[in-house]
């Protein structure tokens, strides 16, 4: 709210006008209803960031930048580029906490791998159209994923697969 001085000059009145937890649920229900509102949400407040920096990196599509699209879905879309940013920038705890659903498209195999790495709370991975490394298989074993979708022959090769991650039926 704005407050006028005597003088007319606006005075900004920080202070929550609703109960935290209400001021929570309410922005909360804004970012689900569109998750391309939360980059605008999170100049709000430093109590709104904390709120919607999760939401903002729960849902993660890992693109090639001739890749990228900007059609309304429910995931944020980068760059691999990008990606190695917010890999550099945030805390190791704060990816391994907050992102649980990563989609990687043509990205090269560096950046595959640091983000199987750091973002060890996934439970849903789809992984499309990247080159064949077998060492990828050992990063998919210590994810907690309930979801994966990958074609098996660009991780493992042509060479067919013989590894124990495939032995639990």
């Amino acid at each position: 709210m704005v407050i006028a001085k005597e003088d007319m000059t606006p005075i900004l009145n920080t202070t929550p006008m609703l109960p935290p937890e209400l001021e929570r649920t309410i922005f909360e229900f804004s970012a689900s209803s569109d998750l391309r509102c939360i980059l605008t949400l999170l100049l709000v407040a430093k109590r709104v960031r904390t709120w919607m920096e999760p939401l903002l990196y729960r849902r993660l599509s890992v693109s090639h930048k001739d890749f990228l699209g900007h059609d309304d879905c429910d995931l944020i879309r980068m760059s691999s580029n990008e990606c190695l940013n917010v890999l550099d920038s945030k805390p190791a705890s704060f990816l391994r906490d907050h992102v649980r659903h990563l989609a990687l498209t043509s990205v090269p195999h560096d950046t595959v791998a640091r983000a199987l790495s750091s973002f060890a709370g996934i439970t849903t991975l789809a992984i499309f159209q990247v080159s064949p490394d077998p060492s990828v298989l050992l990063l998919l074993q210590a994810l907690p994923l309930v979801r994966l979708a990958v074609n098996i022959e660009q991780l493992h090769g042509t060479e067919g697969v013989s590894t124990p991650l495939y032995s639990h039926a």
